[in-house]
């Protein structure tokens, strides 16, 4: 299923937002997690939210991580166990336009494989 996952600061967790056009469901919230797993992603953040954000001083969801989700225990498991290069993903309205990587502050756009663990947001940063 497509979903798009963004960072809930009400509920100290990501939700998780249907984003497959033809469902019932699509654009609603089926879920809550702080463990997640998404292939074939794609870090998104509207312009336009985010200037709100810096003119109004006040947060709104403008930011999102869209991919495939996944049964998180079983992707959690094998993609651990392949030594993979994580790297820790942030994003923050103040600081910068985009997704980026904490160790570097290398900007990120697009990622094979996502997982949220614990509510922190990691990414194997495509060549």
């Amino acid at each position: 299923m497509r979903v798009r996952v963004y960072k809930n600061l009400h509920k100290d967790t990501f939700s998780i937002k249907d984003w497959e056009s033809k469902s019932a469901t699509y654009n609603k919230v089926v879920g809550y997690s702080q463990n997640i797993a998404l292939t074939n992603a794609t870090f998104i953040v509207s312009q336009k939210g985010r200037e709100r954000v810096l003119q109004e001083q006040s947060k709104n969801v403008h930011a999102y991580v869209q991919g495939d989700y996944l049964p998180f225990e079983s992707e959690w498991l094998y993609w651990t166990n392949l030594n993979l290069n994580w790297e820790q993903v942030s994003y923050n309205p103040y600081k910068s336009d985009t997704f980026f990587t904490l160790k570097g502050n290398q900007p990120i756009t697009l990622s094979a494989k996502v997982l949220i663990f614990q509510n922190k947001l990691f990414a194997i940063q495509n060549a």
